[in-house]
């Protein structure tokens, strides 16, 4: 499964994010990737929450490598990131095997 894609020398990832869930989890749905995140769309709040997500759970780089690129204030986002589209890939498949065996 592909969910980085390589765009004008940068990667890029699309999620929807549905803020003020209970807990923040990470699902495959047939629309892409779906982001619950536990932060309200106030101030940037849910923004910096998918931010600190991406970077520290799934990616594992410094936070300063993941940015909104469109949608700061829409569900739909998408994300530019300081890897090579191959390597996202792999770093979110990884995170969905680990899910799938701690559950």
């Amino acid at each position: 499964m592909s969910w980085a894609r390589s765009a004008g020398g940068r990667t890029l990832i699309d999620v929807l994010v549905t803020p003020n869930a209970g807990r923040v989890t990470l699902s495959d749905t047939e629309q892409g990737l779906k982001l619950r995140v536990d932060a309200p769309p106030v101030d940037g709040e849910a923004n910096a929450r998918v931010i600190e997500f991406f970077a520290r759970k799934v990616l594992r780089i410094p936070r300063a490598e993941v940015v909104v690129v469109s949608g700061d204030r829409a569900r739909r986002k998408t994300l530019a990131v300081g890897l090579e589209a191959p390597v996202v890939d792999g770093c979110i498949q990884a995170w969905f095997d680990a899910e799938t065996r701690t559950s």
